[in-house]
């Protein structure tokens, strides 16, 4: 029996990449509105607003679809397990 491989597709390895670089850079632009309002005093502009109010979905819907994917994966990987065995 063969091992099965932690990313069985090129989709779910570039969601989840896609998907750590959305709570990377969320996390950037938090904590730099931060400190601008903070520090600084200035208040964040539309950009950032948006980005830090729509990112989280963007992260979640993301998130899904690699969820999906893999199960997609693991079934393929499945049905060629029982073939290679009959």
């Amino acid at each position: 029996m063969e091992k099965q491989p932690f990313y069985r597709n090129k989709v779910a390895m570039l969601l989840r990449v896609f998907s750590c670089v959305n709570l990377i850079t969320l996390m950037i632009t938090f904590w730099r509105v931060m400190y601008w309002c903070l520090i600084l005093g200035w208040e964040p502009g539309v950009k950032s607003t948006l980005y830090l109010v729509f990112d989280p979905f963007i992260i979640l819907i993301s998130e899904m679809l690699r969820t999906k994917a893999v199960d997609y994966g693991t079934r393929l990987f499945n049905k060629k397990l029982v073939n290679q065995e009959d």
